[in-house]
This record gives structure tokens, sequence and C-alpha cells, in this order.
């Protein structure tokens, strides 16, 4: 019995180690996206942020004091050169406009009769009928009431100003601000201002860049006038194109920046003075240039990177030095070649020298 036993279990164990061992399980090859690097022609920029600026702003004030009696404005619209903006009581200006060509008239009568004497009396004094003091006196009447006449002359002219002062007129055509004071009011002479009109078309657009770039903005604008690139942040496909006209005369040293001012056509008042925008500054257009997807750009320790397929589908790592960005495109400077297939999906559980599957992405 013993005997059994011991063959039953040698057969056991014999049988038990002829058994196979599991293999481990292979991991599945990365399944990656790919694309190849576009050669364009493409503009070379400053980019900046700026903001907009009225071409003409003019803050109205009276320069006259007296009782607003008329807006004719539309507080938001536009006015043309010369609208009638606001009416200030005219009456006491005219009232004295009447004073002083009342006084015009009486001098111009007085100078009249004082000439009639003088002629009158030019042939008496030779003949010793009248004294020469009295005849000389009567000269002196004469030449006194035709200073008075330019006198009252010159008060003329002042009430006509003033009168006119009562009829604020636009001096440029333009956007008007909101309404700063109402029917009614007494206005003076305080440098308070009635209304704000800006004019929109064409319109400015300020921005500022690094000094490190005044060298080259310059060199360019000797060769033509730079174009200005303008895009409202929150619609990127929106573009105004106009062209450079300042460069300030200094850089501001504490920042090392330089102040610059753009014009552009704003036929529609799209654009708003204060708004805030993108500028690209285009400097020249660059041929022959290498552009490559943004997704295929990754960050490391090392700086930027991307990666190539081999011939033996291999992901490859390589370092590149970038330029600008164009949209869903960015200019690779160094480390890409035109023919290079790089891998713009899946790069996450890559590592250099991992064998990849190469899958086209589905339509959306």
């Amino acid at each position: 019995m013993k005997k059994l036993s011991s063959i039953l279990f040698i057969a056991l164990v014999t049988f038990t180690g002829c058994e196979k061992k599991p293999t481990a399980k292979q991991m599945p090859t990365p399944r990656v996206e790919v694309a190849h690097p576009k050669v364009e022609t493409v503009p070379k920029y400053v980019d900046a942020i700026g903001h907009m600026t009225a071409y003409n702003s003019v803050d109205i004030k009276s320069q006259v004091e007296g009782q607003l009696v008329k807006i004719h404005y539309t507080q938001g619209k536009e006015v043309k050169t010369g609208d009638l903006l606001v009416t200030i009581d005219p009456r006491p200006y005219e009232a004295a406009l009447a004073k002083a060509e009342a006084q015009l008239a009486e001098n111009l009568a007085n100078l009249a009769f004082a000439k009639d004497k003088v002629t009158r009396y030019e042939t008496l004094v030779t003949q010793n009928y009248v004294s020469q003091l009295d005849y000389d006196q009567f000269v002196t009447t004469k030449d006194a009431y035709e200073a008075q006449i330019l006198k009252d002359q010159a008060m003329i002219d002042e009430a006509t100003i003033n009168l006119s002062y009562c009829y604020i007129r636009a001096p440029f055509s333009g956007q008007c601000g909101k309404q700063l004071i109402d029917e009614g009011n007494l206005i003076t002479n305080n440098g308070q201002t009635l209304l704000t009109i800006n004019q929109l078309d064409p319109i400015y657009v300020d921005f500022t860049v690094s000094e490190r770039d005044l060298f080259s903005i310059k060199k360019w604008q000797a060769h033509g006038a730079l174009q200005v690139h303008i895009h409202p942040p929150d619609q990127p496909k929106e573009q105004w194109i106009g062209h450079l006209i300042v460069i300030n005369n200094e850089v501001d040293e504490k920042i090392g920046m330089v102040k610059l001012r753009g014009e552009v056509a704003n036929p529609s008042s799209t654009l708003w003075p204060g708004q805030f925008v993108r500028v690209k500054l285009l400097l020249f257009e660059k041929p022959n240039t290498i552009l490559v997807p943004i997704s295929a750009v990754n960050s490391g320790q090392k700086g930027k990177y991307v990666y190539k397929v081999s011939h033996q589908n291999q992901a490859v790592y390589q370092a590149v030095e970038l330029g600008q960005t164009y949209g869903d495109y960015i200019e690779v400077l160094k480390g890409v070649d035109s023919d290079d297939t790089l891998i713009t999906r899946g790069q996450i559980n890559l590592k250099p020298g991992s064998q990849v599957t190469i899958v086209k992405r589905k339509q959306q």
C-alpha cells in the first residue's frame, strides 16, 4: 500500500511539472495621429496690445454765461460739422450788441458834426476870426470821436462774437457722447463740459512695443509704410488693416517700451475709442517658412520638442526652436524638415524609440 501511494505521488509531481507556465501579457502598440509640415510664405510681424483712440476729440464748453434754453443734438448720435448743438439764452447778448451799435451811431453823428466844424473854422483861423487855441480844440474833438468810433466798432465785434457763442456748433463730424447737462440749467464760464464729441472715422490705434523691436521697425519702415493689423480680443477672425503713422521720439527708460500710433479707416464705427485690441505690426513677408500644427509641439524640461515618425514607425524625439504663431500652426525655425512626419495626437504615452501605429483621425 505504501508502495502504491509513492507511485501516485511521483506521478502527480511529474504531471504538475510538465504543465506550461503562462506568458506575460504584451502591451498594445500606441496609436497616434500624424501630419506633415506646411511650407508657405508668411508675414513677419511684431505683436502688441493697444487701444483705440478717437481721431479728434473735443469737450464742448460754453464761452459765455446764461441759461441753456435748447439742446439740438441727440445723445449717442452722429453730428456733422457746423450742426447746432445747444443754444444759450441770447437775449442779454443781443441787447449788448444793440447798445454797441447805438453808441456807434451816436458817435458817427458827433464825428460828422466835428468834421464840419473843423472844415468851417479852418479858413476863419487863418483870418484871425477864431483863435488858434479854439481851432485846435475842434480838431482834438474830431480826433477823439474818430477814436471813439474805433472803440465802438470793437465793442460791436466783441458783442457779435459773444452772441455767436450762444449758438454752440459742432467743430467736426463725429459721435456725440451722453448728455451731461439738461435744458434750463444756468451755464457758467467755469470749464464745465456740456458734451463730448469723438471723430471715429478714421480712428487711431495706440500701442507699445519693446525697444528691442525698434531697430527692425525703423529698418522696414524705411522701405515704405508699415501695415497695422487690428483684432478685437473676443473676435480673432475680425480684422482691420491700417498703417503706422507715428513712432514716438523716445523710449520709456523705466519699462523699455516705445509708443506707436496707427491710423485705420472705420466707416461703420465698429471700432470704439478706449477699446483694447490685439495689434500685429507687419514688417515683411518671409518665404519658404516651415509651419507645423500646434498640436505637434510638446513642452518638456529641456524646452519645446516634437516626435517624428521614422521609417521603422518609431517615435523620434526632436528639440525644436519656434517662431511666430499663425492660427493653428506655428513656425519652426530649427529642428523640422518639410518632409518629416510629425505626431500630432497620442504623444502622452510615448518614449523615444517607441513603436507606434499610425491611424487616421475620425471625422467629427
